[in-house]
């Protein structure tokens, strides 16, 4: 005879032959349960599950308010509602320290102190988020002078002190040349050019290479230079005053015994008459008409003649005749290349020598068209 089969659970059927049904009383390890205390208890979910914060089941009795299973933004970690100020960090609520308050470590909106932040902290003046017109960047009061530029408060500068001249004027506005006020880089400051001071904030002097015409001055290069006398003035043949470097060798204010119109010196045979020095011509012992026999080329200009430079020059043919383009005489120092009387096929009307792509459209050496 078989013994009697021991009682066991099912997932339908308690081991008391009793219908299986969570909240029975009747632990059931078939149906999944865990605990049966015939409803919530502080050590049992109502779903027959051990109670546990975390477990994702809320049981009051268990003195929870939540559960999500887990910290979320709404529930803690340990089952309460989720709050700034309750005591309890939630870093998923976005909270970085909770001390139940505001402290001198956590603000009231369960973030760490910092000046920027919005919240005047323990050691700060002001906090408007940020530098404002009345709080400085490291929330401090803002002040001329307190050091820290402000530029919402209209300051360019802040040397920490309420002093002009200092490159940092009492306003906390930079000081720059031209601006009015002698800095301490500065010898002078005219807001401007002005007849004693330079663009550049230094005295106005002839020499020190800028060109000051408040001053009077026409040029500045600071010696002699072909465009510009040591004295500031532009040079020039005649002005009165020697520039070597223009390449004066005398400058009498125009001709004179010893200087010729020229600047250069006065000397019979240079080649220019001067006839404040007795010249009537240039040339033989004592530059005068007896030394020289009258004709085209003695640089004298005789009867009949139209001029005479002594021979061809830009103003003046070999044949004392004034040059011009088609006068069958070729001229180069009056920039004729070639002479033919007109237009021909190798000389233009500009007596240049004819070429395509010279831009002189030259219709006897077969040209339509020249554009250069």
């Amino acid at each position: 005879k078989m013994p009697p089969r021991r009682p066991q659970d099912a997932a339908t059927c308690n081991a008391d032959c009793t219908a299986a049904s969570c909240g029975d009383g009747v632990v059931n390890a078939a149906a999944g349960e865990t605990c049966d205390d015939s409803g919530e208890t502080a050590t049992c979910n109502v779903d027959c599950t051990d109670a546990s914060c975390g477990d994702g089941v809320l049981n009051a009795t268990a003195g929870e308010s939540c559960d999500s299973g887990g910290e979320t933004v709404a529930c803690n970690a340990d089952c309460t509602v989720a709050s700034c100020g309750d005591g309890v960090v939630n870093a998923a609520a976005g909270e970085m320290c909770d001390e139940g308050g505001a402290t001198s470590t956590c603000d009231a909106d369960c973030t760490t102190p910092a000046c920027g932040d919005g919240t005047v902290d323990a050691g700060e003046a002001c906090d408007d988020g940020g530098e404002s017109p009345t709080c400085n960047i490291n929330c401090t009061v803002a002040s001329c002078g307190d050091g820290v530029q402000n530029p919402s408060a209209g300051e360019s500068c802040d040397d920490g002190n309420d002093l002009d001249g200092d490159g940092c004027s009492a306003s906390c506005v930079a000081e720059t040349c031209g601006d009015g006020t002698v800095d301490a880089t500065e010898s002078c400051d005219d807001s401007g050019v002005s007849a004693t001071c330079d663009a550049d904030c230094t005295p106005a002097e002839c020499g020190d290479g800028t060109a000051n015409a408040d001053a009077g001055e026409a040029c500045d290069d600071g010696m002699d230079s072909q465009a510009c006398n040591a004295d500031c003035t532009a040079a020039s043949c005649g002005d009165g005053k020697l520039n070597t470097a223009a390449g004066e060798t005398c400058d009498d204010g125009g001709e004179s015994a010893t200087c010729d119109a020229d600047c250069t010196e006065a000397t019979c045979g240079d080649g220019v008459v001067n006839n404040t020095a007795g010249e009537t011509c240039d040339g033989g012992a004592d530059c005068t008409t007896t030394c020289v026999s009258t004709g085209c080329g003695n640089g004298v200009l005789d009867d009949g003649e139209e001029c005479d430079e002594g021979g061809a020059s830009a103003t003046c043919d070999d044949d004392c005749t004034r040059p011009v383009c088609g006068d069958l005489k070729v001229n180069t120092e009056a920039g004729e290349t070639c002479d033919e009387d007109g237009e021909t096929a190798t000389c233009d009307l500009d007596c240049s020598v004819a070429t395509c792509g010279d831009g002189m459209l030259n219709l006897a050496a077969g040209e339509e068209c020249d554009d250069g």
